[in-house]
């Protein structure tokens, strides 16, 4: 155990990896400001914290970016569509690429 930047730092014997119980986890926001009409600046809040490994503690509401605290709908799953070239032309391609690496190996043989 030493003492870093966040504080106590432990360290598992076994693994060397960081304890959850020396670590802090904060849930940040970044919050626009308005200054005047023409200008903004924007403040990090920290919404939410967990130390000790224990549960998250809510400081804050977290604001998201249409500006509620409203959680927005899931983003639907995307359709993939291949547009794969037909299968004659696949075969034409794949038929000329070989042509073409047998002519390599060909003329480097050669």
């Amino acid at each position: 155990t030493f003492l870093g930047a966040t504080g106590p730092i432990a360290l598992n014997p076994r693994t060397g990896s960081r304890t959850l119980e020396s670590a802090i986890f904060r849930v940040s926001n970044v919050i626009e400001v308005p200054i005047n009409e023409t200008h903004v600046t924007f403040s990090i809040v920290d919404t939410s914290v967990m130390t000790n490994g224990r549960q998250w503690q809510v400081e804050t509401p977290f604001v998201y970016s249409d500006g509620t605290t409203d959680v927005p709908a899931a983003v639907p799953t995307a359709e993939m569509d291949y547009n794969y070239l037909g299968s004659a032309l696949r075969i034409i391609g794949f038929t000329m690429a070989a042509f073409i690496m047998l002519l390599a190996i060909a003329f480097t043989c050669w």
